[in-house]
């Protein structure tokens, strides 16, 4: 059996880079797979989940089933400016 690493967005590093930079901490969960998000924040005392995508990308059908399953929010993160509103609910 064979293990595929998950996909990671070419503007993930960016987007953790700036969150670092806001004093967030950050584990990619990318190769969890199974349609997982790909980024945990900690920011100011709280955890968040986050999926990062290009500024073109869509769910895939496993991401989509598991946005809905999942019991509390799931952030899609396409750029820096977005990370900015979700860490500081702008």
């Amino acid at each position: 059996m064979s293990y595929r690493h998950g996909k990671i967005d070419g503007n993930q590093n960016e987007i953790r880079e700036f969150c670092h930079s806001c004093g967030a901490s950050t584990f990619s969960i990318a190769d969890a797979g199974d349609g997982k998000p790909d980024l945990v924040v900690y920011f100011r005392g709280k955890y968040q989940l986050w999926e990062t995508k290009s500024r073109t990308g869509k769910l895939t059908p496993k991401q989509k089933k598991f946005h809905e399953s999942w019991p509390g929010p799931i952030a899609i993160v396409k750029s820096v400016g977005e990370a900015g509103k979700c860490l500081f609910g702008v």
